[in-house]
């Protein structure tokens, strides 16, 4: 999970009204992931955010329509961290997955976002992608009762986690949870923790308003609190939570969350809050984000929609919300960029009617919208040991090295035998600790130099 941080508007003009968009086609790609042997009885097909991400140019490369569906992951950056340490590349935490068709249905999907936090936290987050639509799919509550379905499965989910082979690692990482069901014109969404779902729309002038479809569970949120102090927590003046156990203090930015087995002992829970939504079209564009934090730490809900809104289509609309992040991380933020998930989908693009035809529009020789594991359909997601080249101590300016090291030091950061004493510090930084704050140098993109990695494309 990223720092806390304000969240600027940031400045866009008002929605052009634009083309209408064609309509919403199976791209090559889908189609081929259908055409499996019929003993492999399929019942979603399931595409996870890849690391290195798809840029708008490269669309026709894309799982999903561009059009219609668009889904981006950036990894984070830390300067706060020794090269010793991995680097300065963060671990991509998070996991984005939109299922179309989901549960035997076009005229159903299935958008899921979940932020690891805590180290480990990105193999619980790869988990809950792995496991949670299975459990959906096999719930034969969910196209009755999707609330209940949703709360039943995301608790059975943590209990999964809790007593499974990750009960180790999972003491002290976790996960926030964000799922959107969406049938027909109706969405169903379950939050626990800090990734929003926000819902936008365009009126035929041009305005465009933002609705939270979702609420993030701060530990100082009204009945968050009060249940975490009950249980032992302390809640500091940050909105954070801290607890003492077994020796040790640990934090954790929302109140509640799959994983974080010591936490549950001081009231962080699983349990999702569901809220539905109609998704009725009232004209004008329509869309759903699905966001982590790494987004809402930087732009609001309603700047959020601006972005999109001024996009024609739903995978320009993402690419350009991530970058806008990033770019946001850089002006507010020295030396830390939390991870960046973003799912964008316009609405309506569900087809019901294409369930009766789908051997038309697939193959016909396997004319049944099968099944698929959402681990065989994950593109080089990035769990942190490969995939991402690392930032070595000499790609970095003079200047913002010796920053970071300013830094650990000045929180102690900085192990005992890496500064023994002050004449083990360069001459650069020994003169950048004998100036006042207002002179501390700002790391700014433009001083990045082309090594072995572009950092502006960290």
């Amino acid at each position: 999970m990223g720092c806390a941080a304000s969240t600027p508007r940031v400045q866009v003009k008002p929605a052009p009204a634009g083309p209408a968009l064609p309509p919403i086609v199976l791209t090559d790609k889908q189609k081929q992931s259908f055409t499996r042997p019929k003993r492999s009885k399929r019942l979603s097909e399931a595409y996870v955010a890849t690391e290195d991400g798809t840029s708008a140019s490269a669309a026709e490369d894309y799982f999903f329509d561009p059009n219609w569906i668009g889904i981006q992951t950036r990894h984070g950056i830390d300067y706060y961290k020794l090269p010793s340490q991995g680097g300065f590349a963060k671990i991509n935490q998070d996991r984005g997955m939109v299922c179309w068709p989901f549960n035997g249905s076009f005229g159903i999907a299935l958008l899921c976002l979940f932020d690891g936090h805590g180290e480990g936290g990105e193999r619980i987050a790869e988990f809950c992608c792995e496991t949670l639509p299975s459990l959906l799919e096999g719930d034969p509550m969910l196209p009755t009762n999707p609330e209940e379905a949703l709360i039943r499965n995301v608790v059975k989910l943590d209990e999964m986690v809790l007593s499974g082979g990750l009960s180790e690692v999972v003491q002290y990482c976790g996960t926030t949870l964000t799922v959107v069901y969406l049938s027909g014109s109706t969405a169903w969404v379950a939050c626990a923790g800090d990734s929003r779902c926000v819902h936008g729309q365009t009126s035929k002038m041009g305005q465009v308003t933002a609705s939270d479809m979702s609420v993030d569970h701060k530990p100082s949120l009204p009945g968050e609190l009060e249940r975490l102090t009950e249980a032992g927590a302390t809640v500091d003046e940050n909105k954070r939570l801290w607890i003492q156990c077994d020796g040790m203090l640990c934090g954790l930015a929302m109140s509640r969350s799959i994983g974080d087995g010591v936490c549950k002992r001081f009231g962080v829970i699983p349990d999702p809050q569901v809220q539905k939504h109609s998704l009725a079209s009232a004209g004008g564009k329509q869309f759903v984000i699905v966001a982590s934090d790494g987004v809402w730490d930087q732009i609001s809900s309603e700047a959020a929609c601006e972005i999109v809104a001024q996009k024609p289509t739903a995978l320009e609309a993402c690419k350009a919300l991530v970058d806008g992040s990033v770019d946001q991380w850089k002006a507010t933020s020295m030396c830390y960029r939390d991870d960046i998930t973003a799912i964008v989908v316009f609405i309506p693009f569900l087809h019901a009617d294409w369930d009766e035809r789908a051997g038309e529009l697939v193959d016909a020789a396997q004319s049944v919208v099968n099944s698929t594991n959402p681990a065989t359909a994950k593109h080089q997601i990035n769990m942190g040991s490969a995939g991402i080249e690392r930032i070595a101590e000499d790609d970095l300016p003079l200047y913002l090295y010796l920053y970071s090291c300013f830094i650990l030091i000045r929180c102690s950061r900085l192990p005992p035998q890496c500064v023994q004493s002050q004449d083990d510090l360069p001459a650069e930084l020994k003169e950048l600790m004998k100036q006042p704050e207002a002179l501390w140098p700002k790391p700014l993109a433009s001083s990045f130099k082309k090594k072995s990695v572009a950092p502006t494309d960290l």
